[in-house]
């Protein structure tokens, strides 16, 4: 000990100064770290100091104010513009005024020097040139007459026009399409559920109907094949044997029995049945001696009710199987004639069965007929087997009895007629639903017509409209080219009203004058007069059209500069904001480096403190530093002798610790084992499932198997009294439990095939409860059987596959996507039954529409054609009649005299006739209120062309007519004629001229 704290005083006054020392480095360097982190940040701050923006350049609001001042120059500056425009405009309409004047001028000086080379018939000729300008003035007063009658005339139509559209505006808006759409589709929802009421009802009645049909048909077969297998015809047809009929036609068997009463009365099955035993022995003799082959008769039992021959036989036994006497199964027919006939050869009949028991199977016919109280010699099943004391007859058989097909025949016929009484019933209902179905068809038929009247209204007001807004556009047109022509005709007068005087001062002048050249002094003065003032309107013009565009160009700039000033303002207030927000910045980096700096200087004062008390502890530790070298040097040696066995001490020390936490690791690696796979902690398991601690035998099931005639039930509900005991060392049973969830002998595993909830509490409480060992079987702990036991355990969990721990999610998911289609499935079938639904209101409503404008059309046909073809018959028929949508409309004209059918049969003048039929015929069908027709008379000859006007004053009584012609005739029936001319000078003119016919 003494030898440690030498050392340690040694070692503690050597690294105290390494230590010292390691400090004063330490300190001296933080103490210069903050004295340069100071000066650094002294420099940012002044660094930012400098950055500071004090320029923010250009105020925002005196760019703003110039702006302003600049949109209200440009806004005086674009009405400057437009004074100067008119002025422009005023100087250019004054030039063009002096153009036509000077040009009128030159031409009259020209005409008058032509004149004048001319001496002798200068005189004449300006005469000539006077009276034509005369004229032509004349002329363009009177066209100007004309003008100003068409413009009053168009202007008084425009008006007309105008107030027709406003009409058919507020026409447009009282028509409500809608109301007649939601009101047609309730017709057609109401005729739809009568519809499908009617066909219901009507499926029903034709269900029935063909149900009865297929009843009665196999009737008439079972009866057929009855007759059929009749071998004793001609005894049924000999008078002296009277039979009444066979004898299933007079009994009835209980459902499902009639093979065995048929196996039980055996050849009696197929009897004939006759009034009497005379009837009998008759019918036997005529069989004999007519080599009939076998006959079998049978008459009936007379005396007493029907009760008293029935014969009611039980063994006992419970309901379950019971033992009937085979005649209570028979009854009488009720669809026999004669009910108490029948009810005798019932009688006869449950005399043949009188022993006879009718059993269920075969060992229940075995115990009527062999039991210690045998009652019957015979027993039947209901399956057709025959039973007796000393044998059976059964198996399948190739045919059905006569009983069975009687049976199936009888029970046709009556289904049949309880089927006809139902159809009977539903018959009234069928009426019924039909005249409901009608009335709802009519209304929907009401309702479509309606809409369609509605909607063809609609279409033709629509259509109405659309016309008339063209016809004010067109008179619009018209009014303004009208404004044209009459401003025209008013500077053509002018022009020839200036030639006309120049011609009279002209004329005057030659005619008084003897000089040639003496009669264009005045008109050369004139021209030159009228060139000067020319030349001065075009400066004008020019001057004008300069000021206006150099006032534009001003305008525009202005315009532009302002814009500019905008943006600029914008951009400068943009940019004043983020100028100060940058300096705002910058202030608080400023003042937050400050802080860092005079921090930083107090840091540092601290740290030299500091450093001088750490120097003067190094210089006392430097003192005291060599003191105990001697006594350390004899220690160590006393310290080397014992360092072996303290070596070896240390070894065991380790290796114990070594092994002691690697147990302490297994057994925390036990016990976490345990707690994960068993949910319970280590102390419990050994206590409650030590190998000290015996072990239950289990059953096949897994159950606990108790011990005998302990009392005990166990899980399968039968006493231990009843169980299977097992071997005493429990090894036959082990093996047999894979399924149970606690193998140990402390607690009864639940049955896995209950699914209730009282069951499953049952077996929760039996589960938990502890299993007492003088109740079960019990046996010692064995590991090599109970390792065995876990390894088939483990190997059938793995047997069972992983587990995946995502399928409720993964089923979810697919549920999910699987509603999604399924929704989308729907839906688009939906959307599908919707358009094929629309689509078929649309067709029929074209079938609808098309069918009436075609039988219109096809009617006014006929009465046109004969019209323009006296004598002659034409009409129209569809191609395919039925198909509307698709068939094609086939011309047939036959005129007076000729018996074809075709139009390439036809001449042309024919042909134009008949294609004019057509025409006339849609117009009378489906009237418009003008036509237009471009030579359509081209072809006809003088008598079609008379027939072709009588049909145009027909159409024209409800119709306004446009006909382009050359024909003399035809402009003969007009009320206003329209031509093209050509004027003197080379210009085309538009004349017109109203026509007044005779009354």
């Amino acid at each position: 000990m003494h030898i440690e704290q030498v050392e340690a005083l040694s070692s503690e006054s050597s690294p105290a100064m390494a230590k010292i020392n390691d400090t004063w480095h330490e300190l001296s360097s933080i103490e210069e770290r903050f004295r340069s982190l100071a000066s650094l940040a002294d420099e940012r701050a002044r660094s930012l100091a400098g950055q500071m923006i004090t320029n923010f350049g250009e105020d925002p609001d005196i760019l703003e104010s110039r702006a302003k001042e600049l949109d209200e120059q440009a806004e005086a500056q674009k009405k400057a513009v437009s004074d100067m425009r008119i002025a422009y405009d005023k100087a250019t309409e004054a030039r063009a005024g002096n153009e036509k004047q000077l040009a009128a001028a030159r031409q009259t000086l020209t005409e008058l020097r032509k004149v004048a080379q001319e001496h002798t018939s200068k005189v004449t000729n300006l005469r000539e040139l006077k009276t034509r300008e005369e004229s032509a003035i004349e002329l363009a007063q009177s066209r100007a007459k004309d003008f100003n009658g068409q413009r009053e005339s168009i202007a008084k139509q425009c008006d007309d026009v105008t107030a027709q559209r406003n009409a058919l505006e507020r026409e447009m808006q009282n028509t409500n399409e809608e109301d007649s759409a939601s009101e047609l589709e309730a017709a057609k929802t109401e005729m739809q559920q009568r519809q499908e009421e009617l066909d219901a009802l009507q499926e029903q009645l034709r269900a029935a109907n063909a149900r009865v049909t297929a009843l009665k048909a196999k009737a008439d077969a079972l009866n057929e094949t009855l007759e059929s297998r009749n071998a004793s015809g001609e005894l049924e047809q000999d008078d002296a044997v009277a039979a009444l009929g066979r004898l299933a036609d007079f009994i009835h068997v209980e459902d499902g029995w009639e093979e065995a009463v048929a196996h039980a009365l055996d050849q009696f099955a197929s009897a004939i049945v006759v009034p009497g035993k005379s009837n009998m022995v008759e019918a036997l003799r005529k069989a004999s001696e007519g080599k009939l082959g076998q006959a079998v008769v049978l008459h009936p039992l007379e005396g007493g009710s029907a009760d008293d021959a029935e014969i009611e036989k039980s063994d006992g036994k419970d309901d379950q199987y019971p033992i009937r006497c085979a005649s209570t199964l028979v009854s009488a027919n009720n669809s026999a004639k004669d009910a108490d006939f029948a009810a005798n050869v019932v009688r006869a009949v449950r005399l043949l069965l009188d022993d006879v028991a009718a059993v269920l199977d075969m060992n229940t016919a075995l115990e009527a007929v062999e039991g210690e109280q045998k009652r019957f010699n015979q027993a039947v099943t209901k399956s057709g087997e025959v039973v007796n004391a000393v044998g059976a007859i059964g198996g399948s058989s190739r045919s059905q009895s006569d009983l069975s097909l009687a049976a199936r025949r009888d029970k046709a016929a009556a289904e049949a007629k309880q089927l006809e009484s139902e159809t009977a019933v539903i018959q009234p209902k069928i009426e019924a639903a039909k005249e409901a179905r009608n009335k709802a068809r009519l209304e929907v038929d009401r309702q479509s017509q309606q809409r369609i009247q509605a909607k063809v209204r609609a279409d033709q007001a629509r259509k109405n409209l659309k016309n008339v807004e063209e016809r004010v556009k067109q008179l619009t047109r018209q009014l303004n080219g009208l404004d044209e022509k009459i401003k025209q005709t008013d500077d053509d007068r002018q022009t020839h009203q200036l030639k006309l005087e120049d011609l009279s001062q002209a004329l005057e002048a030659a005619e008084h004058s003897d000089a040639e050249n003496e009669d264009f002094d005045d008109l050369d003065k004139r021209v030159h007069e009228l060139e000067t003032t020319l030349d001065k309107a075009r400066e004008q013009e020019v001057s004008a059209k300069i000021v206006w565009n150099d006032a534009n160009r001003k305008a525009d700039s202005l315009v532009r500069q302002a814009g500019l000033l905008h943006d600029q303002a914008s951009d400068a207030v943009a940019r004043r904001a983020k100028m100060r927000a940058l300096n705002e910045k910058r202030e608080r980096q400023q003042a937050h480096d400050r802080r860092i700096a005079a921090d930083a200087r107090g840091m540092a004062a601290l740290v030299a403190t500091e450093l001088k008390t750490v120097v003067a502890k190094r210089d006392e530790l430097s003192k005291a530093a060599s003191s105990h070298d001697a006594e350390l040097k004899q220690l160590r040696a006393q310290r080397d002798e014992a360092e072996p066995k303290v070596a070896a001490l240390q070894q065991r020390e380790h290796e114990l610790d070594v092994n002691r936490e690697r147990l302490a690791a297994q057994y925390g690696q036990i016990e976490q084992k345990v707690s994960d796979t068993l949910g319970m902690g280590l102390e419990a398991l050994v206590n409650e499932y030590g190998p000290d601690k015996l072990i239950p035998v289990l059953d096949d099931e897994g159950h606990p198997i108790p011990l005998e005639n302990s009392g005990v039930i166990d899980g399968s509900g039968a006493e231990n009294g009843e169980s299977t005991s097992a071997s005493a060392d429990g090894t036959d049973n082990l093996d047999a439990v894979d399924s149970a969830e606690h193998v140990s002998g402390v607690e009864v595993p639940h049955h896995a095939d209950e699914d209730t909830s009282e069951n499953d509490d049952q077996d929760d409480s039996r589960e938990n409860a502890p299993i007492d060992a003088d109740h079960y079987q019990m046996v010692p702990f064995v590991r090599a059987e109970q390792e065995k036991r876990l390894q088939k355990a483990e190997r059938d969990l793995k047997a069972l596959g992983k587990i995946n721990p995502l399928a409720a999610e993964e089923f979810d998911a697919l549920e999910t996507r699987n509603q999604y289609l399924n929704d989308q499935r729907n839906d688009v079938a939906k959307s599908r039954d919707d358009l094929l639904k629309l689509i078929k209101d649309l067709d029929h409503t074209m079938i609808e529409v098309f069918k009436n404008a075609f039988d219109d059309t096809a009617a006014a046909f006929e009465k046109v054609f004969a019209t323009l073809f006296p004598g002659g018959k034409g009409r129209l028929r569809l191609e395919n009649p039925d198909d509307l949508l698709t068939t094609g409309v086939i011309v047939e004209a036959s005129p007076a005299g000729k018996r074809v059918k075709q139009l390439s049969l036809l001449s042309g003048g024919e042909r134009s006739l008949t294609a004019l039929a057509l025409l006339f015929a849609i117009f009378t069908a489906r009237p418009s209120p003008f036509y237009v027709m471009d030579e359509v008379e081209a072809a006809l000859d003088d008598i079609n062309l008379t027939r072709l006007i009588n049909a145009f004053n027909d159409l024209r009584q409800h119709a306004q007519l446009i006909i382009i012609t050359h024909q003399q005739r035809t402009m003969a029936i007009a009320d206003a004629l329209y031509g093209v001319t050509m004027r003197s000078d080379g210009v085309t003119a538009v004349v017109s001229q109203k026509l007044e016919h005779d009354s």
